[in-house]
């Protein structure tokens, strides 16, 4: 099968820096324009079905990318991001002043101790198993989307990619940039990655 990795547009957090895990930020009028560019994108790969983050920002994106498909959507908790515990809501500069250790670690090292509150490396592993297994059960000519977030997308790639479950991920990903996989068995090619060419004139 083919699956198109979106990241969700622009938001209010990206915009200020702010690690933003599980707590929701609205689209910026950019992340807005960011999410419609997709469209002809989408149009263009005859996507069958979409699949996003219950997220919010996710959420907002797939629906206004993905709004002139003839496809079915599905929003689950699986697609989520990385939980960054009490980190999330904050700047790197307001880490370093409450959780000054944390942050200093956090800047010099891949892996870097897990915030307190944070979701599990073990626990943040298994949703992307399953969300390889998940995928990797459709048919071999269905083309879907996957609507999620930074660490997510970086992480899920790493792993179909290179087997690689732990940090580092080595797959950064832009906001509203495109990746594709074809994927077979669980094992995947990478056919493109963080293609933004479409974002040129937002």
């Amino acid at each position: 099968m083919l699956l198109l990795l979106a990241r969700h547009g622009e938001t209010e957090g990206n915009r200020e820096n702010r690690f933003q895990g599980h707590r929701d930020y609205p689209l910026t009028c950019k992340g807005r324009e960011q999410a419609l560019s997709l469209q002809p994108v989408l149009e263009d790969f005859k996507i069958q079905a979409v699949f996003a983050s219950d997220l919010d920002r996710a959420r907002q994106t797939a629906l206004l990318a993905a709004r002139h498909l003839e496809a079915p959507f599905y929003f689950h908790p699986l697609f989520r991001e990385y939980s960054f515990g009490v980190m999330e809501g904050l700047t790197l500069q307001e880490v370093q002043e409450l959780y000054p250790g944390l942050a200093q670690s956090y800047r010099n090292s891949c892996r870097a101790p897990i915030p307190p509150g944070a979701e599990e490396i073990a626990c943040f592993t298994r949703r992307l198993r399953a969300s390889r297994d998940f995928f990797a059960g459709f048919p071999r000519g269905c083309r879907c989307l996957l609507v999620g977030h930074g660490r997510f997308i970086n992480a899920f790639l790493t792993l179909i990619i290179s087997g690689q479950e732990a940090p580092p991920y080595r797959f950064p990903v832009s906001n509203a940039s495109l990746s594709a996989l074809r994927l077979e068995g669980g094992k995947g090619e990478l056919m493109f990655f963080n293609d933004i060419c479409h974002l040129e004139k937002t």
